[in-house]
């Protein structure tokens, strides 16, 4: 429907990039869960929809909004930033002590309105996609205690990057 529509329209302009649209769906279907965790917004004016606001990742103190979408013949009439404050406002009414959200820095119309409404900056953070090396050494099964898996990547210039990750366990 609607908002798997926008949410695609989202990932793809926002995330430079078309997503699988399996997880993408997944993703809505998690934020309209059984467990009231998350949600979906939606901003109507005369009876249309005009603009997108999810929400979830609750913290025990905190609530994640996003992804937020506007459909290009809807932005400029303030639709984005109505739709953030009421999603915003959900989180605080559900006990929560702040709302907090991701922000495309290059994106200065988005950080306006999020400043606008209450929000400051906090953190520059950075995503980073792994990818399993197959050739990479691995403990056997019934070692105790940790398994180590090497991790490849690209740097922004293209050269390898190689990483290791340890997970440790407790008494099973």
């Amino acid at each position: 429907g609607l908002v798997l529509e926008w949410m695609t329209a989202f990932t793809q302009e926002a995330l430079h990039g078309a997503d699988d649209p399996g997880r993408i769906e997944r993703s809505v279907d998690a934020r309209l869960g059984p467990d009231g965790a998350g949600g979906i917004c939606l901003w109507v004016t005369e009876g249309e929809p005009v603009s997108l606001a999810g929400f979830g990742g609750p913290t025990p103190n905190g609530l994640r909004i996003g992804p937020v979408y506007t459909p290009p013949e809807q932005r400029g009439h303030g639709y984005g930033s109505a739709v953030t404050a009421a999603a915003s406002s959900i989180g605080l009414e559900r006990g929560k002590r702040f709302c907090f959200l991701y922000t495309d820095l290059a994106n200065p119309t988005s950080n306006a309105i999020y400043m606008r409404l209450g929000y400051r900056p906090v953190c520059d953070s950075r995503e980073i996609a792994f990818t399993l090396d197959p050739s990479a050494p691995s403990l056997p099964p019934d070692a105790p205690g940790s398994a180590s898996v090497r991790l490849g990547s690209e740097s922004d210039d293209g050269s390898p990057l190689d990483h290791w990750l340890t997970l440790l366990f407790g008494p099973s």
